[in-house]
């Protein structure tokens, strides 16, 4: 789970994202994730590692933050066409 914070201490709010799941479009069967089962990191570059067939990315430099996924095995039903990537968002947010 990425978590962004405020600079400013006194402000209370945050955003997470999180993978939630991996399936077929219109498909029931679906790879889905609780927590990642390891984490690397080195300088700006993060990456998750849900399974051994998908990978989240991200890079978070001064000029961008940027995130992608490496899916390298689709879900086991047999359906064709395109991949759904589903996402947690969480915001919470206290402005004084």
């Amino acid at each position: 789970m990425t978590t962004l914070s405020p600079d400013k201490p006194d402000e209370d709010c945050h955003i997470s994202l999180r993978l939630d799941s991996v399936a077929h479009a219109h498909s029931e069967e679906a790879l889905r994730f609780e927590k990642p089962m390891s984490l690397e990191y080195t300088g700006d570059r993060m990456n998750y590692h849900w399974s051994a067939d998908v990978i989240e990315y991200w890079i978070n430099s001064s000029e961008k933050l940027e995130q992608w996924f490496e899916i390298k095995k689709a879900p086991s039903d047999q359906s064709e066409g395109l991949l759904q990537v589903e996402m947690v968002l969480d915001t919470e947010s206290i402005l004084i």
